[in-house]
Order: structure tokens, then sequence, then C-alpha cells
């Protein structure tokens, strides 16, 4: 339940000073102390209100928050594997989107299918997961949405394993939840601007306070960003505009509405570069780093986000207390791509120079010789999508002798109506059912030499209308949460999920099911938690694949045992081993690679561990390592595509007093990502996409209101592919990128 605002603290290293609700502020509180989000130099909050440049932490113990439970719960007292990554841990490491805040956190996979202006894609535990804000869920099937802006975020929560039972629509791996900033009830603001490389200019600014009183407060964030990309001829813009107002109706009552316009126009980085002349060599070398094969003229991945919401809380008494939460969102993508065809013949993609029909597009192919021109596919949808989300809860706090519970029952419910136009082509020649080319039938796109690209060769072609799709989920659940002698917590839940796949003027498909959980954990002292669990995912999936084939709902299981350790405020460690099974998993499909097809049964068994302390009072360190053994039953048992089997990291943050208002930080982390295999469906063999270790750094100087960060993102410029897929092409990770922003609080 959102209150009136009771400390500040104030951190000159990152962009704008953050007043929390007591829930909230909570919530931030066990984030720093367990996963070192704060900074080390930190000092206790004096009497007096702080003055510009002081530096502020709050410190305690049993922290709480509503990740993993929907409740007020302690972390170290809930039975899963859980991350909170604040804005303050998060800008420090030099993130520019959501994946990018993910890079040192256990189990998870960032930066999966490399630089995409369409999305953000990672995996949880070998499974990609869902996005929700604020608890409801953000994305439907294979179509993530608009990005989100992290400036607009207070932190982004991690929840390993399936969350069903609380969530309804969730993933086997896990989910994200990401936090939207709320308004606060002390008046301060933050302006910022930033510029890198690739010509990246950034402004924006962060206002809250009070508008009447105690009773009402407002916030206002903004955002205007234009840069070039590494993807040659790519540049990425955004807008986005986000208001908020919390009214505090009085002492037991909160109603929050919020709202967000977001727009992006940007090209297209993917690319889909033929592994032949990226990974492996190829007769006319390797392609460059940035290599263009689409039209920079029309490409395009222009999304519009727009989405107005609502919690309110009311406390009946100090047992009895009602939450309502909801969500509007309006979302359209306009994409328009060409893309390279590594896939009719993955071994070997270019077309031979002797080729009569390259004579159309290349008069003087032959010249050049073999080995550089490619067949292109092209594809452009216009899609358009409404989603209302709601989640209604009921909690009850109460005692019977030395039990003490925790009751919630809830109901939520989740609408997704969207439509789809379309249209496509292919370079190629046509063929009949014998094989024998259609010379006849014009080519609808046009192919391209990878190594001499000259663009505007474009083919028009007409768009169709496609069906309108409508997806209806409504869950009923109840947990509880019981504390015995003070010593033993156990947490049992049920859900029952209708869901329903509708096509307009076409067939309905109806989907039940339900979905437990159940975790034990027991205070051993000195810190120790140790915990078992046992948790069920299902989540339905809207749409079809290009067969017309509507896809299967993905359910899953899993068993966790693990152990959570909190000796003091300033140190936290968590290792967690699963055994985890899921079925109907959305992947790429290996042949098209805008089209999913789902796979039959996987097993996933991994251990994982976290570990944050801070030394001295002025020096924060996060290690995490993870194991992940993701066998696909229905491919010969090999390893998951994409998945590495071993993820590690290491962050350390230093800071140093230079005189008066005036600290010097320091900060560097290592990444090291693990070799990750993709079997080809051409020829049968195993393409492996090498392991690689990035260095990340940051140093920055505060004095008074005033901060100078410089964050630089693989520092040493290391070429690494993030995956390379045995469809045929790679996808290349991020080249280094150096980062310097000016902050002025107020």
């Amino acid at each position: 339940m959102l209150g009136s605002a009771s400390i500040r603290e104030q951190h000159p290293f990152r962009r704008g000073i953050i007043n929390m609700p007591k829930t909230t502020l909570k919530a931030l509180f066990l984030a720093s102390s367990a996963f070192a989000a704060h900074p080390a130099w930190a000092e206790e909050r004096p009497a007096t209100a702080p003055s510009p440049g002081q530096v502020i932490i709050v410190t305690g113990q049993n922290v709480e928050t509503d990740a993993g439970t929907k409740t007020d719960t302690p972390l170290i007292e809930t039975p899963q594997s859980i991350s909170v990554i604040t804005v303050d841990r998060f800008e420090a490491m030099g993130a520019l989107n959501l994946q990018d805040t993910l890079r040192y956190s256990a189990g998870v996979r960032t930066e999966a299918y490399g630089l995409d202006t369409r999305g953000d894609y990672g995996f949880i535990r070998g499974t990609e997961a869902p996005i929700y804000q604020d608890g409801l869920r953000r994305t439907f099937g294979y179509r993530a949405g608009s990005k989100p802006e992290i400036f607009s975020l207070s932190r982004v929560e991690v929840l390993r394993g399936p969350s069903s039972m609380l969530y309804g629509q969730g993933s086997t791996g896990g989910i994200l939840n990401i936090v939207t900033k709320r308004p606060e009830f002390e008046t301060h603001g933050e302006l910022f601007g930033s510029y890198g490389t690739f010509d990246r200019k950034e402004l924006g600014f962060d206002l809250t306070g009070p508008i009447a009183g105690d009773q009402l407060a407002g916030r206002v964030i903004g955002v205007w960003r234009d840069s070039d990309s590494q993807t040659d001829f790519v540049r990425e813009k955004r807008r986005m505009l986000g208001a908020s107002l919390s009214w505090q109706m009085g002492e037991d009552t909160n109603l929050t509405l919020l709202g967000l316009v977001q727009d992006d126009d940007s090209g297209w980085t993917g690319q889909f570069l033929p592994f032949t002349g990226t990974l492996f060599d190829a007769p006319n070398g390797r392609l460059p780093w940035g290599r263009q094969l689409g039209e920079p003229s029309t490409d395009k991945v222009d999304l519009n986000t727009e989405w107005i919401a609502a919690n309110f809380s009311h406390q009946f008494s100090h047992v009895v207390e009602f939450r309502q939460n909801f969500r509007y969102e309006w979302f359209r993508s306009d994409q328009y791509l060409h893309y390279a065809d590594s896939y009719t013949n993955p071994v070997d993609p270019y077309l031979d120079a002797a080729d009569p029909y390259l004579n159309i597009w290349f008069p003087d192919y032959a010249a050049r010789g073999s080995g550089r021109v490619l067949n292109r596919y092209s594809f452009g949808e216009v899609f358009r999508s409404e989603t209302l989300s709601s989640d209604s809860q009921l909690q009850f706090d109460f005692t019977t002798g030395n039990f003490t519970h925790k009751v919630l029952a809830g109901v939520d419910y989740a609408r997704n109506n969207n439509r789809t136009t379309s249209t496509g082509g292919y370079s190629g020649l046509s063929f009949d059912i014998d094989g024998m080319p259609l010379l006849g039938l014009a080519p609808s796109t046009t192919p391209v030499d990878a190594y001499a690209p000259v663009y505007g060769n474009i083919v028009d072609t007409p768009f169709f209308d496609g069906e309108r799709n409508i997806q209806q989920q409504l869950g009923v659940y109840l947990q509880s949460q019981t504390r015995a002698f003070d010593k033993a917590i156990v947490v049992l839940g049920i859900r029952r999920d209708r869901a329903e796949d509708r096509t307009v003027g076409g067939d309905k498909l109806v989907h039940k099911a339900t979905t437990k959980r159940a975790g034990l954990m027991i205070e051993l002292g000195d810190g120790f938690v140790p915990y078992l669990s046992y948790s069920e995912s299902f989540l339905p999936i809207a749409g079809r694949d290009f067969t017309g084939n509507p896809f299967k709902p993905q359910r899953g299981v899993q068993y966790e045992l693990g152990i959570k350790w909190q000796p003091d405020p300033t140190t936290f460690v968590t290792l967690a081993a699963y055994d985890l099974k899921d079925e109907n998993r959305l992947q790429t499909d290996p042949t098209n690679p805008l089209n999913s097809v789902q796979t039959g049964v996987i097993k996933t068994q991994g251990f994982e561990i976290e570990a944050s302390k801070t030394i001295a009072d002025d020096f924060d360190v996060i290690a995490t390592y993870s194991y992940t053994r993701a066998k696909d039953r229905s491919n010969g048992d090999l390893q998951v595509e994409s998945v590495p089997k071993h993820l590690a990291s290491i962050w350390g943050m230093k800071s140093l007093p230079l005189g008066d208002e005036v600290v010097l930080q320091l900060g560097a982390g290592v990444r090291y990502v693990d070799e990750s295999i993709s079997e080809s469906q051409v020829g049968g063999f195993v393409v492996t996409s090498p392991d690689y270790v990035l260095a990340d750094a940051l140093i920055g100087v505060g004095r008074g209101p005033w901060t100078l960060t410089v964050n630089a993102t693989n520092l040493f410029d290391k070429k690494y592919y993030t995956t390379c897929l045995g469809r045929g092409d790679c996808f290349l990770g991020l080249r280094r990128t150096v980062n310097a922003t000016l902050g002025f609080s107020f």
C-alpha cells in the first residue's frame, strides 16, 4: 500500500534523487542490501534534511517485497530464486535497454539474438521470458511490444522458475517484471544529457513532488533519443513521455494513476547475416561487422505504445486489505524488412556466377566471380493490438497460536485483441510441382551483392488483410503463507485458469488448466534459510503459425532446492538447484526466421549462485555463476539452441571521497558466456557459437547536485556472435560503446 514519503535517499551517481513511499522504499532497500544496488560509501541519514550532494542510505533488515508472493514478504522468506535490480545498479553498469539491466544476474542469458531494434530477447533458465509491468503482463505471443524505456523504471525483478500460480501467463524458466517509477511526496527532479558511440544523443527529465499537500503527488518523465547503430545506415529514434498521479485519500486508501506514450522510429539492426562469411570463411572473405543486406530507404521498425493504468489499495483493518491493478495498452508495429536467404543452402548460400537469372539484376556478375550474391526475402507487417489487464486481490493477515498467516485470494483477467496486415516476397525463381522453374513469374524482391551492396532495387508487393485474433484469460488463485513457531515457513497455492483463443469469423479454442505451488523454508539461524519448492506453469500462446495451425499452451513443472544466506544487511547469497520440464515451447522455425514452431518435451537441469557483499563500507561486489543443461527430447537430447551451459560474471564498484562534496566512483565487471550449439535442418550438422568474455567499466565524479559518468560496455571491443543458428544465420554482439552522461539533481 502506498503511503506518504518518510525517507529521502540521494545518490550522486545516478540520474536523480529518489524519495520512495513506504512499501516501495522497503523493496528498494532489500535490493540494496541483498544485491549490492546502492553505493558502498553511503552513510546513515542525519536528523536534518540532506544537502545537495550528500549521500544517504537506508539501513535495516527484513525488508519486504511482493515480487514472489504478491504480498509484502522478505526475499529471504520467499521459497523461490528472485533478483531485484534497482535503477542505481543498472545505470551504474551502463545499461541502455532492458536486456542490458540483466547482464549480471544469475541464470539470465541476455542478447540471446544479438542487437535487435524489434525487441529485448533474453532467456531465464534456458527459456525466453515474458515481460510483465507492475505485475501485469505486457507480451502476448512472439511479438514483444515496444522495448521498455528503462529511465521510466525504478527496478527490474527476475522471478526464476514457473510463477503461473500467481501470474497466470508465465513461461517455465521464469518471468521479468519491470516496475514503473511512482509519484513521491517530496519535491525533487533531475535532468540529464548523454552522448556516446554511434553518435548517440539523449536528453531526459524526471520531476516529482506534491501537488496538493500530503494528499496528491505527481510525476512526469520524458526521454528524447537519436542514435546511429553498428549496422550501416540504421538509425534509432525515441520519444517517450510518462505521467502519474498518486492520491492519498486517507491513511488507509491510495489511488495511483499512470500513463505513458512512447514512439520509436528506427531501422532494423538484426540483418540475419549468413554464417558463411561471418562465423565461417567464405571465398570472398568475411563480411564487414556492420554490413547492411536490407534496403535502408524502406526498411523500418516503427513501434508505438500508449497505455493508462490505475493501482488502488484500501486497508479495511489490520486484518483485511484490498488491492486492484488495471492497465489498458494500445500497441502499433509497422515493420518492413529485407533479409538474405541464408536458409535454402546454409553452407553455400551464395549464387553461382553462371546462373543466367543473375543477369537480370547484375549484368556484370560473371566478371565479379561467384560467392557474392544472395537471394533475399522481403517482409512487411502492420500490426495493431489492444490489451486490457487487471488483477484484484484480497489479503488477510492474522495469527492463530504459534502460527502467523497471510492468505491471498485473487482474480485476474487479460484480453488481447489484435489484427495484422502483411506482405512479403522472395527474389529467387518460383517452381512448379515438378521442380521446373516458372520463368514467366517475376520475383517479388531483389537479390543483393553481399560484398558490394547497391541499394534501391525495390519491388512493391501488395499488403493483405490478416485475421483478427482475440485472446482472453480469466484466472482465480488462492495462496497461503504460514510461519510456524517462528522457524518454519510454508507456502501453498492453487490457481484455475480459463484461456480462450478466437479468430473473428473462425474457430474458438478454449484451454483450462490448474496450476499449483508449494514451498517449505526452515530458518536455521545465522541467516541460513534452506528451502524446497514445487511449481507449475501454463502459458497460452496467441496466434498461429504460417500454415494456420493454432499454437498450443506451453506447460511446465519444476522442483527447486536452495538456500539463502543473509548474515548481515550487507551480504546476501542465493544458491539454487532445479529440475524442470516443459512442453510446447515456442521457438523460431529452423527454415523461416519470421515463423515460429513448437517443440516437444524439453528437460532442463541446473544450478545458480548469486552473491553480493559490501566490503569496508565503500566497495560493492556482486558475483554470479549459472549452469544450465537444457535437453530437447524431440531432437535427440541435444542442448537447446542458444542456451549456453555456463554463465559467469563479477562486478565491483569502489567509491573514493576526494574532498568537500566530491566523490569519485570506479567500477568494472567481467562477463563470461559459454559456447552454444544449433543443429542444421539441412545437412544434419551442428553449428557451435564460440564462447566469449566481455569487460565493462565505469568512472564517475559527483559534486553537489552535478554528476558526470562515463560508461564503457565491451571495453576491449571484442567481436563475438551471440548466437549462430543451424538454419544458416548469425547474430552479432554489440561492439564497444562509450557513453558520457551529465546529470543535475535538485
